[in-house]
């Protein structure tokens, strides 16, 4: 080679690809599990401090965490949500991944349960 070879390269930032429910979703079961994608492998255990799901009144809604694959939590509320109510779930920007890099931004979406 005459001349010494060079390239450049960028990481994506961390992501969410793809929620259920969708933003803005109406009609939504109250017996739904939640589901949240990532672009990349997540440390679980931040993900699982920096989640929150409020509902219109700004309660908690408990539940438990299950991760089928490293990139996707799953959250099942301890009971079923009320009819005709909106939550939202936000996902803090100190979530990180698998190698240590946070969030550039917290991420938030609303969905609305059916009426009964």
């Amino acid at each position: 080679m005459p001349e010494p070879y060079q390239f450049f390269f960028s990481t994506q930032p961390i992501l969410i690809t793809d929620t259920w429910p969708n933003h803005k979703e109406t009609w939504v079961s109250p017996s739904a599990t939640i589901r949240i994608i990532f672009n990349t492998d997540m440390d679980m255990e931040s993900v699982n401090s920096a989640f929150q799901m409020v509902d219109s009144e700004e309660n908690d809604v408990k539940g438990a965490f299950v991760w089928p694959y490293a990139h996707r939590v799953e959250f099942q509320p301890d009971s079923s949500l009320a009819n005709d109510k909106t939550y939202t779930v936000t996902i803090d920007a100190t979530a990180k991944d698998m190698h240590g890099s946070n969030m550039d931004e917290p991420f938030s979406f609303w969905f609305k349960t059916r009426p009964e």
